[in-house]
Order: C-alpha cells, then sequence, then structure tokens
C-alpha cells in the first residue's frame, strides 16, 4: 500500500511538472474546425436582412405612388401589386391598420392587397373590414374581398354584415357574398334601397334585379 501511494504521489508531480501545450497548438486544431464549421452554416442573419430589406424596397416602390396621388403613378403601383413579395404584403397590412397614414393611401393599399389576393393580403383586409372606422376604407375591403375570389372570407363577411351601419359598406359586403352564392344578404340589400338616395339607391335596385333573375 505504502508503494502503491509513493508511485501515485510520484505520478501526480510528474504531471504538475508537465509542461502544458502552447497555446498556438490548440489554435492550431481549434481554428481549422471553426472555420469548417462556419462555412457549413447557412448565413442566415445576413439573408433574413436581405430579404427585409428587399421587401422594404418593394413596399416603398408602391407606397410612394401612393402617396402621391397621381392617377397614373397608383396605376403603375398597382400593376406591380400582384408581384409584391411576402415580407411587403406584409408591411402592407401594417400599413393598411396604421391610422396615422392618410385615408386615402389606405383606400389604395386594400387594392395593393386586394390584387395580391394571398391568405395575408386578405386577412388584412378582413381585419381593415372590422376594425377601421373610415367608411370608405371600409368599402374598398368590403369590395376587394369579393373581388378576390376566396370564398374562406365568406364567415367574417356574414358577421360583419350583421353589424355595419354604413349603408354604402353594406351594399359591397352584400354583392361580396351574392359572388359567393350566398344570399344572406338580401334583406339588409333591401334596406339599403329602401333607405340611401341617388347612386347607391340605384345600385341597389340594379342589383336585386340581378339576383332575382340569377337565383329566381
Amino acid at each position: 500500500m505504502r508503494r502503491a501511494a509513493l508511485a501515485l504521489a510520484c505520478l501526480g508531480t510528474a504531471c504538475r511538472e508537465e509542461t502544458p501545450p502552447p497555446v498556438f497548438e490548440l489554435r492550431a486544431v481549434v481554428a481549422p474546425a471553426l472555420a469548417r464549421l462556419e462555412a457549413e452554416l447557412p448565413p442566415v442573419a445576413a439573408s433574413d436582412a436581405g430579404d427585409a430589406a428587399a421587401a422594404r424596397e418593394a413596399f416603398d416602390a408602391i407606397l410612394g405612388p401612393l402617396r402621391s396621388g397621381d392617377p397614373d403613378f397608383v396605376a403603375l403601383a398597382l400593376e406591380d401589386a400582384a408581384r409584391l413579395p411576402p415580407a411587403a404584403v406584409e408591411l402592407a397590412a401594417q400599413a393598411l391598420l396604421d391610422p396615422s397614414e392618410e385615408p386615402a393611401v389606405r383606400v389604395a393599399l386594400a387594392d395593393v392587397l386586394g390584387l395580391c389576393a394571398t391568405p395575408r393580403a386578405l386577412e388584412a383586409l378582413l381585419d381593415g373590414l372590422e376594425a377601421t372606422d373610415v367608411p370608405a376604407l371600409r368599402v374598398q375591403c368590403a369590395y376587394r374581398l369579393g373581388q378576390a375570389g376566396d370564398d374562406r372570407v365568406v364567415p367574417r363577411l356574414i358577421l360583419r354584415l350583421k353589424y355595419e351601419q354604413d349603408l354604402q359598406t353594406v351594399y359591397w359586403l352584400v354583392d361580396a357574398l351574392a359572388r359567393f352564392g350566398h344570399l344572406d344578404g338580401l334583406e339588409p340589400l333591401v334596406v339599403v334601397w329602401s333607405r340611401a338616395e341617388g347612386e347607391l339607391r340605384a345600385h341597389a335596385a340594379a342589383r336585386l334585379s340581378e339576383l332575382a333573375a340569377e337565383h329566381g
């Protein structure tokens, strides 16, 4: 036992006295390994930053003409709307609900989102229809939802119709539902016809005649 203890003590002394490997030798092994790992990892952060910058550029290219109010510039911007990348659609969706933005610009953004017609764009239009207190924007959201041709919006259109007070918005909600084959809005459309005046009353009468002819 004593010999074993002495042997262990000697071994421990020898280990303590052994010179540690130079730092540069460790670096010679670790540095190439880190370099290989970095080369294998995708540049996620750089890619995300590039995508965000590209989305902002695409969105600003549309927002600028919309803010100008020039009909020709607006028409050109709408031509590019369907080609917006998803991240730019998200920016448009946020701007649609931004109360600090000019109402006319928000109405034009509803056109942009309607032409995109992606699920996120349609969700934004539904949010605008339900959340905004600007009647002209609700009208445009309802109109574009009817034009988009995606009947997944029907349940929220029906629910909104129950609470909508603006007659012009009611008209376009009914029109949108009718395009999807739903006649839930016939009674509200009669209300529009009975209460509205001028052009809106004429539109309501014509739409009632169309639906009567179409559905017997």
